[in-house]
Parts: structure tokens; sequence; C-alpha cells
């Protein structure tokens, strides 16, 4: 009796499809799972880039400003000069500057009334705000807290709520001449939490260049 050949299989079982099925179900569950959380993370990292550059543009913003205020020298009234007088308190910021770099306050050069101001926002939390005289408010800095405010230092240790050099001297008769001084001033900004600590410097140059305004009538 021949030998009956035995009929090969081709193909799957129905079990051994389902069990395909399911295994491949499971590694598109986990390349979709580990896309999306991939995704998510890549816009979370993006928006924390966003922050930051924020943060970083607001911050070298104040600073240009503060830098760019013109201090008159010490023992020297502002007036004198035809400079608009700094005044510093908890809430405002004002005077003239020259600003090196434009911002989104004033274009890069002389500045007439440079103001900065923190003022609330409705609905919680707190702005920093720039302008010049004649010119509309504009927003250089958010924050959430509420408490934010300035401060002045002469050494950048000691820190005072309020400041300005709107002075009046008495005239100097004899030997009773007063000797203008190199006028450096601290603005920082702070709040309660930390989260916001920007620190800039004025500075009124050296006095010999206001002896040269003098001498040649420059004022």
């Amino acid at each position: 009796m021949p030998f009956a050949r035995r009929r090969s299989r081709a193909g799957f079982s129905l079990i051994e499809a389902l069990v395909v099925l399911a295994i491949g179900g499971m590694a598109m569950m986990l390349v979709f799972g580990i896309g999306a959380r991939a995704t998510e993370t890549g816009f979370r990292l993006g928006r924390t880039a966003l922050a930051a550059a924020d943060d970083a543009v607001s911050t070298e913003s104040y600073r240009a400003l503060i830098e760019g205020l013109v201090l008159a020298p010490g023992n020297a009234v502002p007036a004198t000069y035809r400079l608009e007088p700094v005044y510093v308190a908890e809430t405002f910021v004002t005077g003239d500057a020259v600003l090196s770099r434009g911002t989104a306050c004033a274009p890069a050069g002389p500045v007439r009334g440079l103001r900065l101001e923190i003022q609330p926002v409705e609905g919680g939390g707190s702005q920093l705000a720039c302008s010049r005289a004649g010119s509309d408010d504009a927003v250089i800095l958010l924050t959430s807290d509420e408490a934010m405010t300035f401060s002045v230092s002469f050494d950048a240790q000691t820190w005072l709520t309020g400041w300005t050099n709107d002075i009046e001297l008495p005239v100097a008769t004899g030997e009773d001449v007063l000797v203008m001084t190199e006028q450096k001033l601290w603005v920082r900004l702070t709040d309660e939490t930390g989260e916001v600590d920007v620190l800039g410097m004025a500075s009124s140059g050296r006095p010999a260049n206001y002896y040269v305004r003098e001498q040649f009538n420059l004022s």
C-alpha cells in the first residue's frame, strides 16, 4: 500500500492569528503611548524654552532701561544740565535716559521722561510697564505676584525704598565749594517670593565730563 503523503499546512490557525494580533496591538499601543508622551514632553519643553526666552528678554530690557538713566553727579542739581531728576519709589522709576539699544519702550538714543511703573493686573498679579513722554505704556514683564517693588542702593548691599536727586544745594561761597562726585545707583526689582529679582545700575559717568559742559556752556 503506497505511503500517503501528509498534506502540508499553510497559513495560521485562528488562535495563532489572534496571538499575533494581540502582540501587534500591544506593540502599537506601546509605540503610540511613547509617541504621545514624547509629543507632550516636546510641547512642555517648548513652552519652558519660550518662557525662559521671554524672561531673558524682560530681564535684559529692564537692565537696558535702568542703565540708560542719566544721573547728574553727586552734589550737582540735574536742572543745571537740563536733566529731569531721577525719582525711584516702590512702584515707579522716572528720569531722562539714553538707551544703548532699543526696547519695547523706546528706540536706542535719548529718551525724555522715561517711566517704569508696576501696575496691578485685573484678576490678580502685576506687570511692569514702561513709557516715555507722550507715549502709551508697553508691558515688558508679567508676574502672578502682586507685591513687586523697586528699591535702590549705592553699594548693592543696603537697600532703600525710595530716592531722588531732585535737590536744592546751598550756594557755595568762599571755600565752601561742593565737589561733584560720580554717582552710581543700583535699582532692584523684586517680589516677596524671590521669583523676580533683577538688578540694574545707573551711573552719572565721570564728573569731569560735566565740568567740560559747564566750561563750554554745553548744558
